[in-house]
């Protein structure tokens, strides 16, 4: 499903998802045979790859599911600004059969964001060399979509996660805080699980991020 806007846009925890008309590319995908546990980050490397193939921008990835881009610098120095996300959700049809719906949305053209946001956004034509024509970003997005999804099916995830760290350098080696049963916790990311968490470095042991917002935070570890 391709839509030119959304009336009611959602990203992750039923945040609202900003989608002005003809400024972005909104597809929801519904994927079958795929590794539930890492589809959001299958999703992000194919997108991610669809991105820069169509803008020659150098989108990155930021855990779990958000297409960001930087600003230069250290990843330790700067606020990384977003220009997109993927939201998966599991589902079944009629015949119980277990599906993924794989929801993209990708900032093309720059718009009046609303002042609540609470990061830079940013878009696609703010740092092309030329216009993005959107419905050549959305084939691009479901040739890597199929090309990921054949790819895993074959040969295991460990390609994918391979591919997933070198588009996310804030993957390894960036602080980040978050909240946790017993109050404020605090690390320095150490790559990503088998299953597609973040690995975090704490003192001298190594916690898995399941879920959750993270604060990728200023400054060294």
């Amino acid at each position: 499903v391709v839509a030119s806007a959304q009336s009611a846009g959602r990203g992750r925890r039923g945040r609202s998802w900003f989608s002005p008309s003809d400024l972005g590319v909104y597809v929801s995908v519904v994927l079958d045979n795929v590794v539930s546990p890492t589809v959001t980050l299958l999703a992000g490397v194919a997108v991610a790859e669809a991105s820069r193939a169509s803008s020659g921008v150098p989108v990155e990835l930021e855990w779990p599911n958000d297409l960001v881009l930087s600003s230069g610098g250290s990843t330790r120095a700067y606020r990384r600004a977003k220009l997109g996300g993927v939201l998966t959700e599991a589902a079944t049809d009629g015949a119980g059969t277990s599906l993924v719906v794989v929801g993209i949305g990708v900032n093309v053209a720059s718009a009046e964001y609303p002042t609540s946001l609470d990061r830079p956004i940013t878009c696609l034509d703010a740092h092309a060399t030329s216009p993005i024509v959107r419905g050549v970003l959305v084939v691009e997005i479901l040739c890597a979509l199929v090309a990921w999804q054949r790819r895993c099916i074959d040969d295991g995830v460990t390609p994918m996660l391979e591919r997933w760290g070198e588009l996310s350098p804030s993957s390894a080696g960036v602080t980040v805080g978050w909240e946790s049963p017993d109050g404020p916790r605090r690390g320095v990311t150490d790559g990503i699980g088998p299953s597609g968490s973040l690995r975090v470095r704490v003192g001298d042991r190594i916690e898995n991020i399941v879920g959750g917002t993270l604060d990728w935070q200023v400054g060294g570890s």
